[in-house]
């Protein structure tokens, strides 16, 4: 009499209660990474479903137990569930500011779910011993994958602020798409400047000189040899607004600046990680009676990359628009004339300073632009495009900010027929400088287009490098 109940739970495969003995089975292991400080790692990956069923989903939960806050997830993963450890870093998803200790006691839980709708929940306890701090705001950056299979993600920063937190609001921003990245995966970081501004049409006479185009700096290197060189995962950038199309010449664009360091008033050489010139602005068209010719056009931004191991970068702004006529036309800043460490500006109407654009003839001004998500605690102007002139006859175009900011440009000559005729004349576009890379990889860019925009700071993850 004790062989039907059993024949039952047999053929149905369930306890005769009627509990499903198919359900998936959680397990999960949590810890402080052995090697990385603050960062934990969470392994589902030995949980299964039975039967011919399918996992589908991991949820995955941190609550850190001191405080009784919820520090990480939920964040469901329905894709490569036996990947390895996620690693993740404590309050990545949480929206606040100020400093956090991660030290402390924390309990993690696993929600897994099959095909069949079945789940199952395990939680273990651990504890974070580092007491590392840093800090964390609404800062995640915008990632995506890079087209062609080429595995790469490109991560864009934000304008809604100027802090970047390597660990968090970029690799595990980045993580999901590709999972092989992680602290040591190959990373270019690219700055780029902000574009000058057009001159203005005359109402009656020529058309306007083009603003010069943004410049580029690059880098190549990883997280963790950042983390080496700097003793820091947290980034300061700054995104250079662009150059104005006003009543004259136009102005010049900002620089846009990574740095390790939060300036406070000045910003010492060894802490920057790039500088991308800002170009230089166009001259205004001259007026009818002096003989309606076109403005002079703005310089570019220098190209900044180092492609040797050790070695930092420096390029040179471009000069203006030159008709080898009797004037002054913006030269670019970061010239070879400069030595490492010393941002000097390019020559023009007005010279370029360390860091921000020579002002115009008439009257343009220094450092009308600076940058688009909050500037830095610099020296008045420093990075600043040069507002662009509007003399009488016609207005030049301010000086791109960057690493040595480009001259400024004026209708300082005449042409020698048909009368009196004024040029104005451009900016010279704003230097650039890129820190010594610590890896080489032959899929970085080596040339660069030019911005029209505002300035822009992307970090590129290459997890297979050349």
């Amino acid at each position: 009499m004790f062989l039907i109940p059993l024949v039952c739970c047999m053929v149905t495969m369930s306890g005769c209660g009627g509990e499903d003995n198919n359900n998936p089975v959680a397990q999960l292991t949590a810890m402080e990474s052995p090697n990385v400080p603050g960062r934990m790692e969470l392994d589902g990956g030995f949980s299964f479903a039975r039967g011919e069923r399918k996992l589908v989903s991991h949820i995955y939960t941190v609550t850190n137990l001191d405080t009784g806050e919820t520090v990480y997830g939920p964040v469901t993963i329905q894709e490569r569930l036996d990947r390895g450890p996620i690693k993740v870093y404590p309050y990545v998803n949480v929206k606040s500011t100020g400093v956090k200790d991660v030290s402390g006691n924390y309990k993690a839980s696993l929600s897994v779910k099959d095909d069949a709708g079945q789940s199952d929940t395990a939680e273990t306890t651990f504890t974070m011993k580092s007491a590392v701090v840093y800090s964390v705001d609404d800062c995640d950056a915008t990632c995506s994958l890079a087209s062609g299979g080429s595995g790469q993600v490109v991560c864009s920063l934000p304008a809604s602020c100027n802090q970047a937190i390597l660990w968090t609001n970029i690799i595990t921003q980045a993580n999901p798409l590709n999972s092989s990245i992680d602290e040591n995966t190959t990373l270019w970081i690219q700055a780029i400047g902000a574009a000058g501004g057009n001159g203005t049409d005359a109402v009656f006479g020529g058309g306007s000189g083009a603003g010069g185009k943004g410049g580029f700096a690059q880098t190549v290197t990883t997280s963790t040899e950042l983390a080496n060189k700097f003793g820091t995962g947290i980034y300061y950038y700054y995104l250079g607004q662009a150059g104005s199309h006003d009543d004259s010449g136009g102005s010049g664009g900002g620089s846009t600046i990574v740095t390790s360091y939060e300036p406070d008033g000045s910003l010492p050489h060894s802490e920057i990680v790039l500088i991308a010139g800002g170009g230089g602005g166009g001259g205004e068209g001259s007026a009818l009676y002096s003989g309606s010719l076109t403005g002079g056009g703005g310089g570019n931004g220098g190209f900044a990359y180092s492609n040797q191991v050790g070695t930092s970068a420096t390029g040179v702004g471009g000069n203006a628009f030159d008709d080898s006529m009797d004037h002054w036309s913006g030269l670019g800043g970061g010239g070879t004339g400069c030595t490492e460490g010393v941002a000097c500006g390019g020559g023009g109407y007005n010279t370029g300073y360390q860091g921000f654009g020579g002002a115009s003839g008439g009257s343009g001004s220094e450092g009308s632009k600076g940058w688009i998500n909050g500037g830095p605690s610099l020296a008045p102007n420093a990075g600043k495009g040069a507002e662009g002139g509007n003399p009488a006859s016609c207005g030049g175009g301010g000086g791109g900010g960057g690493y040595g900011g480009g001259g400024g440009g004026t209708a300082d000559g005449t042409l020698p027929t048909l009368g009196d005729k004024y040029r104005c004349y451009g900016g010279g576009g704003g230097g650039s400088y890129a820190m010594p890379s610590t890896k080489t990889d032959g899929d970085a860019p080596t040339s660069y287009a030019g911005n029209s925009g505002n300035g822009e700071v992307l970090m590129i993850f290459n997890p297979d490098p050349s």
